[in-house]
């Protein structure tokens, strides 16, 4: 496969955490996408609920030294989990913060 994605690969290992809401119309595009970032990395997953919620979590470590974290959301549209706000662009019910996660994923995985 060629193209400019493949050429725009990072020199260095990039971890990845992203949310999937399954009622976003573009799920598939976007687990797509995640699935082939994970294949780039060599990353080997294991899925997770996450407590106390009805969220999968797949966590992966790379082979290129990366780390990976997955989150599936089986409510939620297009929008930002655990957002303030009503509700067009976040998704306040979404049992957790993506912010937060975000933060904590990069400080225990920075870039290197």
């Amino acid at each position: 496969m060629d193209g400019p994605a493949i050429r725009s690969l990072p020199q260095h290992p990039v971890s990845l955490i992203t949310f999937h809401g399954k009622k976003d119309k573009y799920y598939e595009l976007f687990r797509t996408s995640s699935d082939y970032w994970l294949s780039m990395g060599d990353c080997k997953a294991s899925l997770s609920p996450v407590e106390n919620t009805d969220i999968e979590l797949a966590l992966a470590d790379c082979a290129n030294g990366s780390a990976a974290a997955v989150y599936t959301l089986p409510d939620m549209g297009h929008a930002w989990p655990g957002g303030a706000g009503n509700g067009q662009l976040s998704y306040p019910a979404a049992q957790i913060n993506a912010s937060e996660l975000i933060w904590e994923f990069f400080r225990q995985h920075p870039k290197r």
